[in-house]
Order: structure tokens, then sequence, then C-alpha cells
């Protein structure tokens, strides 16, 4: 009995290809985080309101008060 081998060219384009299919089945991480963020901003815009957070000199969020247990 003897084995079949298929050229490994063409293994590879079937690696490519069924990448290619399962692709849109995975989900978009760019996209995930723009929703979050977005879904957090009216939150994040009420604590700069009040104090209790604010930006330092690099752009990131810092606590400026106390936020309790949110």
């Amino acid at each position: 009995m003897t084995m079949k081998t298929i050229p490994f060219s063409r293994f590879l384009l079937a690696l490519f290809f069924g990448g290619l299919l399962l692709q849109p089945l995975a989900a978009d991480p760019a996209s995930d985080a723009a929703a979050r963020i977005k879904d957090r901003l009216s939150q994040i815009d009420d604590m700069k309101a009040a104090g209790q957070v604010g930006e330092d000199v690099k752009g990131f969020l810092s606590v400026r008060g106390d936020l309790g247990p949110r």
C-alpha cells in the first residue's frame, strides 16, 4: 500500500484559502474595542465633570478623587 502525498504548495494554498473562508467568523477586535469605548464615553464624561478623573500629560485617565466601588 502506497501513501499518496500532496505537494507542499497545495497544502499552503489549502491553508490560505481555508483561513479566508473562516475569517468572517472571527470578531473584529478593532470594532469591538470602538464599541466598548463608545459605551463608556458618557460615564467617563460624567466622572470628568464631577472632578473624579482627569487626563494626565500623556492623555490617559487618572484618578483625581474617590471613585468608590464602581
